[in-house]
């Protein structure tokens, strides 16, 4: 009976022994597993915050989340706020609390104190033995930024459209393939037999790499007529040499300067006043030295004298390249224009010519 109950006693122990070994094998492969889907969650590109539900104060977050915010691992909640302005962690923090008490799922557009900006989704997980919250936190900064110039792009076009529009002469602006990219009202007002009248003039010039053409067309008509069209005309091109986003400026045959882009201006340090003075071109080369903004020569004189000749005697679109003391290529586009105008088309080189 002794053996009988020492036998009993120890199989009893035993079995005790091998459940308890069992269970602290099952323990090792869910925490191995667990250890596994983090360094998973990890990795991912959105930054990650969870919470369990059941577990109190049992919470982690993902590598990438830290690195966003530049928080350190194993981030709690109001360190997360930390990030943020007062306001937007305000918000944050109260869309939070209703996803923690009331199941309330949420998605906001906040910016963080270095001004990088976040799209923030919160929602409630479940499993069958387990619930939590997981927030999400994805940096949408680049597609932010792609977005706004996207829209200044597009009311710098509707600008120039609208201002090309006015015009009372009919315009034309083609890509060398003869494509029209766009024709004014005045184009569509007038009847075909009408424009085969027309005297058509074209400015070449260059964006993004490519050249175009603006033609427009102007009435053979009495000479004073054609002064008053002449008149028009080159208050037209005024504004919109002066609208143009790219730097831009006119010059007349006897070398003034009849206008500017704000581009242009911006570039060489130009001031408004001086601009409406209408300035020669040498009194151009002369401030742009006055600015430091000039390369140094040996015979400024001699150098502006030049230019000047270069200017009088342009016959064709010419090129070259200004190099300024502060490390900018300036890639300048000399056109010959109408009665003898010159335009000037400066491109900055600098990240491309390097």
């Amino acid at each position: 009976m002794l053996f009988l109950s020492l036998a009993g006693t120890t199989g009893l122990l035993f079995g005790v022994l091998l459940g308890w070994l069992i269970t602290v094998g099952t323990r090792h492969r869910l925490k191995h597993r667990l250890r596994f889907l983090q360094s998973i969650l990890f990795q991912l590109p959105a930054g990650l915050f969870y919470q369990d539900l059941d577990i109190k104060n049992y919470t982690f977050s993902s590598n990438s989340l830290s690195l966003f915010l530049n928080l350190r691992k194993d981030i709690k909640w109001k360190q997360i706020l930390t990030a943020f302005p007062d306001e937007a962690a305000k918000s944050l923090d109260e869309a939070y609390q209703q996803l923690y008490k009331n199941a309330q799922a949420f998605s906001l557009l906040l910016t963080t104190n270095t001004g990088a900006d976040f799209i923030i989704s919160g929602t409630v997980v479940h499993t069958p033995k387990q619930h939590g919250i997981l927030i999400t936190f994805h940096n949408v900064s680049d597609l932010a930024h792609q977005l706004h110039l996207t829209s200044l792009m597009e009311r710098h076009k509707n600008i120039l459209a609208k201002a090309m529009d006015t015009l009372t002469f009919p315009l034309f602006i083609r890509d060398t393939k003869g494509i029209t990219f766009f024709a004014n009202q005045a184009v569509n007002q007038e009847k075909v037999d009408t424009l085969n009248d027309l005297s058509w003039l074209s400015l070449p010039f260059q964006s993004d790499d490519t050249f175009y053409t603006l033609t427009y067309g102007q009435e053979t008509k009495t000479e004073e007529e054609l002064d008053r069209i002449l008149s028009n005309m080159l208050r037209a091109q005024r504004r919109l040499c002066e609208q143009l986003p790219c730097a831009v400026c006119l010059f007349n045959a006897s070398g003034q300067l009849l206008a500017c882009s704000d581009a242009f201006a911006n570039l060489w340090h130009l001031d408004k006043k001086w601009i409406q003075s209408e300035p020669s071109y040498e009194d151009y080369w002369d401030i742009i030295q006055d600015n430091g903004l000039l390369s140094r020569v040996a015979d400024f004189a001699d150098y502006k004298k030049q230019q000047r000749e270069n200017f009088a005697r342009l016959s064709e679109v010419r090129q070259l390249f200004l190099y300024l003391p502060d490390g900018k290529i300036i890639q300048r586009t000399m056109i010959p224009y109408v009665q003898g105008c010159v335009i000037l088309l400066d491109e900055n080189q600098t990240n491309t010519k390097k």
